[in-house]
């Protein structure tokens, strides 16, 4: 019992770090995307060669909207942020969903981590499509994934208890 309350924590502790982490870095590649289309000798830190440039993907037609929401509404509808506003809410949710004591909450972090990890699957394929590497892309890629791992380590806990409980 003792153990598994100590994994839970850490566990829990390791999502916040996590998701903190990823926001910072969904923040980061907000900065540059917007930074970038006002100033185009602007160059970022992530910018290390021209087939290693963050800021080649997020000024992309890609760096909005997942390079899918200008195809369903307007290019200029209110739905077609940077996707790196749609990250930094992926991770805000996912530290207010490890903070809430609730067993809802796992479930519905279970189902937006996987979610993310189609997302990421996307992403990868969109840099392997424009022949780039990012970084900072591939280091959310790989947040999203130990999120994942994470969360469904809460979830498997979660479910012991309630057979502990139901028997």
């Amino acid at each position: 019992m003792a153990v598994s309350i100590i994994s839970a924590k850490f566990t829990k502790c390791l999502l916040f770090i996590l998701s903190l982490f990823g926001f910072i870095l969904s923040m980061y590649a907000f900065h540059v995307g917007t930074i970038k289309q006002r100033n185009h000798s602007y160059e970022p830190l992530c910018d290390f060669s021209p087939t290693m440039n963050c800021s080649q993907i997020f000024t992309s037609r890609y760096g909005k909207g997942f390079g899918l929401v200008d195809r369903i509404v307007s290019e200029d509808s209110i739905f077609n942020q940077p996707s790196s506003v749609f990250a930094m809410a992926f991770y805000m949710m996912q530290i207010f969903m490890t903070i809430t004591k609730s067993d809802d909450a796992i479930a519905m972090q279970s189902l937006v981590s996987l979610v993310a990890n189609f997302s990421s699957l996307y992403f990868f394929y969109v840099l392997y499509s424009l022949q780039n590497f990012c970084l900072i892309c591939v280091t959310l890629y790989i947040i999203n994934a130990l999120i994942l791992v994470c969360v469904l380590l809460r979830l498997i806990t979660l479910h012991k208890q309630t057979l502990k409980k139901t028997h």
